[in-house]
């Protein structure tokens, strides 16, 4: 579980600095204004799909675990467990995005505000990524439960 978790952020985190290296080859800052006007909104509407999605899963689970005439814990324990922790990890993304969304908005910072400000727009857009990482995880596993 910390294993993938730690390998989703080091995913994300790479994407995220090649992402903005190239926004500042170009000598722009789209990604900075963009994370910070949007990434809440962002975080909140992925929590909500992630959130609708599984709830469609769990009510399949659901019946398949009354054909069964089993428990979902007893068939199905691992899964919810992996469900929980997408819920936790998006809860997590949307208060790191608030932290850093507030942090981001300061300007004058005193000491080394050109590393600080990159770094935060490198960390701003690493949550967005990670977040689309559980999205896409989200996606993967209700296309592999219904073959």
């Amino acid at each position: 579980m910390i294993k993938t978790i730690a390998d989703t952020f080091a995913k994300s985190f790479v994407i995220a600095v090649v992402i903005c290296a190239i926004q500042a080859l170009f000598g722009i800052s789209f990604v900075r204004e963009f994370m910070q006007d949007n990434l809440l909104n962002i975080l909140v509407t992925l929590m909500a799909i992630n959130t609708a999605t599984i709830a469609v899963i769990l009510s399949k689970m659901y019946e398949i675990s009354r054909e069964h005439q089993k428990k979902v814990n007893e068939i199905f324990g691992a899964t919810k467990s992996q469900m929980l922790l997408s819920i936790r990890e998006q809860i997590a993304l949307i208060g790191s995005g608030l932290v850093l969304s507030i942090l981001s908005k300061k300007i004058d910072w005193a000491w080394n505000p050109t590393i600080i400000n990159a770094s935060l727009e490198i960390l701003l857009l690493t949550v967005f990524i990670y977040a689309l990482f559980i999205l896409y995880d989200t996606a993967k596993a209700v296309l592999e439960f219904y073959q």
